[in-house]
């Protein structure tokens, strides 16, 4: 579901299924699945494709907020390193 998050996510920013997927190195059928896979978990079309390009959801404005803080949480947590003690051989969290 990360994935998916992360593609809300560049989609929202970008505003095109071609673009995300380039910035997400996928190519652009498999982004398109992967955001119907999406709505089809959530509910909600996320995205409304217009001449100006795609426009988002209510709903999507929502959860692009908490994506973004969750992954950056997710990202932390990942990164953090452990302070290793040689006394006790055990890497801490620090």
């Amino acid at each position: 579901m990360i994935d998916l998050m992360r593609l809300l996510i560049a989609l929202h920013r970008l505003r095109s299924v071609s673009r995300a997927a380039e910035e997400l190195d996928l190519s652009q059928p498999a982004t398109s699945l992967a955001l119907a896979r999406l709505r089809k978990a959530i509910g909600d079309d996320l995205f409304i494709r217009t001449s100006h390009g795609m426009l988002p959801t209510s709903r999507c404005e929502e959860l692009v907020g908490i994506a973004e803080q969750a992954i950056k949480a997710i990202d932390v947590a990942v990164t953090k390193q452990a302070a290793f003690d040689p006394g006790t051989r055990v890497a801490n969290s620090c």
